[in-house]
């Protein structure tokens, strides 16, 4: 047996030492996840042990965390908004920013008992349509994605979160497998300039570039869903986009060359710009 107390320092020390930046929170929340704890029997249990099979399991998640291996990717979950999501190696870990896009919709569809129909480009792992279809429970939605694989990790969402017999996937990259219209249409496309890919943290390795890269300027997704979202939006319809790092001000003229006006913009936790909604003029 080894005490659960000695294993979390050295594992601390060697993520700290691999130049982790969250070494003490990641240590901690493996041993959480990998060894089926709580925090509170780990800070206040000084004698606990764990036996060397589940220690040897702890030891090669935290290897993995030092090679910058996202702690979500290592167990396979992600807490996003109020709910935990699977996750794997063809989706996007959810990120606190895109909880910005749920609240934008909180905010302008203030009747959570509403019957409206949402269209999601890009659902990876659904953590944001999901999100707003436990949110609003007479809403119906279409999950799109271009990657069959990114659609199997959003339907086993659907399913743990009792939300499947609302939301039919569509293996489509974008509107091409889509023929109907819809009350809101959102978006969090692939932004960042395929120049910058090789620029981000370690950590991003573990994404799928496809998710990623956003072409030469990072705008390519957001021309082509400008380009044809009008024949897929009810009237009255609108479209919530995320964007990147100082990007409105060139996605507002894309949408607006197409006949969109912005009627709202969102920022982050860091005050910056995060999402943007249009309407059709």
């Amino acid at each position: 047996m080894i005490k659960v107390s000695d294993i979390l320092v050295k594992s601390r020390l060697s993520l700290k030492e691999s130049g982790i930046k969250s070494w003490n929170s990641d240590a901690l929340l493996l041993l959480v996840k990998v060894c089926n704890l709580t925090k509170e029997q780990i800070i206040f249990g000084r004698d606990l042990e764990i036996d060397e099979v589940v220690a040897q399991k702890y030891l090669e998640a935290i290897d993995l965390r030092a090679k910058s291996m996202p702690v979500a990717k290592i167990i396979g979950k992600k807490d996003f908004f109020e709910s935990s999501f699977v996750v794997s190696q063809h989706v996007l870990d959810p990120r606190p920013d895109s909880e910005t896009l749920i609240e934008t919709v909180l905010a302008i569809y203030k009747d959570q008992n509403q019957d409206f129909e949402i269209l999601e480009l890009g659902v990876g792992s659904g953590c944001l349509i999901l999100s707003l279809l436990k949110l609003y429970n007479n809403a119906k939605a279409y999950g799109v994605d271009i990657s069959q694989l990114a659609l199997e990790t959003a339907k086993k969402n659907a399913k743990n979160l009792q939300v499947d017999d609302r939301i039919n996937f569509v293996e489509s990259d974008l509107f091409s497998q889509i023929n109907q219209k819809f009350d809101l249409i959102i978006s969090n496309p692939p932004y960042i300039p395929t120049k910058e890919l090789k620029n981000l943290d370690l950590d991003v390795a573990y994404d799928p570039i496809i998710a990623l890269d956003g072409g030469v300027d990072g705008l390519d997704f957001y021309r082509k869903i400008a380009k044809e979202a009008k024949d897929y939006l009810k009237k009255d319809g609108k479209i919530i986009v995320e964007i990147g790092f100082e990007q409105h001000l060139e996605v507002k003229d894309i949408f607006g060359e197409s006949g969109f006006l912005c009627i709202k913009e969102s920022k982050d936790l860091a005050q910056i710009i995060r999402v943007l909604i249009f309407s059709l003029c």
